[in-house]
């Protein structure tokens, strides 16, 4: 009889520990869900705030497109002057060690996030090409958003 009530609790502490098994991992999996979400929705605000900038860059070309049409390579709008910041290169340097993003100059820095902008003339027919780039929040690769548009 005692033998029978020993190995009852036994089985209900395997039970037990058992259920806390599933427990842990329904949670774990849970975690992961919506860490995995919130990432794609903060990416998505990123890209969104990348879109914003670029289209205010473009709305200052629009405004008034002879101030920037004799302009050489890459260049972008300082919103605080309205004037054309040129003279950059915004590729990556060919050192990989090199941060990507310092061939841009402060001035075409804008954002919460730091986003790097730049627009090149793309030829005579007055389309330019507008990019943003930015380093995702919480580290990881580099991305980027590009518009093209054209001036009439």
């Amino acid at each position: 009889m005692i033998a029978r009530r020993l190995n009852q609790r036994g089985d209900t502490i395997v039970e037990v520990l058992l259920a806390l098994l599933v427990l842990g991992a329904v949670l774990a999996g849970a975690y992961v869900s919506s860490s995995s979400s919130l990432r794609g929705t903060r990416m998505a605000q990123e890209r969104g705030e990348a879109l914003k900038l670029i289209e205010g860059q473009l709305e200052r070309i629009k405004s008034n497109p002879s101030a920037f049409i004799s302009q050489p390579g890459y260049f972008c709008v300082d919103l605080a002057s309205g004037s054309a910041v040129s003279g950059f290169s915004p590729n990556p340097p060919a050192d990989a060690s090199a941060d990507p993003l310092s061939g841009y100059p402060l001035s075409c820095r804008q954002g919460n996030i730091p986003y790097y902008v730049s627009i090149i003339r793309d030829g005579s027919n007055g389309t330019y090409a507008a990019r943003a780039r930015w380093v995702r929040i919480g580290g990881g690769s580099n991305q980027e958003v590009k518009i093209s548009y054209r001036v009439y």
